[in-house]
């Protein structure tokens, strides 16, 4: 069973997101996007079954920035 996207919320980190139960990078339905940089700071967007995950570099790790359904 996949958990709900609202689990996921703005502001949880990348390894929170990917420690949850149906969103390891396994459960991806296609590879990271990167859809924008800013240096060595990314924009990469995650896709599973029922949302997409952005995730922005802040220079220390990955965080969410917004959640999409799919």
């Amino acid at each position: 069973m996949i958990e709900q996207a609202s689990e996921i919320k703005v502001g949880m980190t990348a390894d929170e997101v990917l420690k949850m139960r149906g969103r390891s990078e396994d459960h991806a339905t296609a590879n990271p996007k990167v859809m924008a940089a800013d240096g060595d700071r990314l924009v990469v967007e995650w896709s599973y079954a029922d949302c997409v995950v952005v995730l922005r570099h802040d220079g220390n790790r990955y965080g969410v920035s917004e959640v999409r359904d799919a």
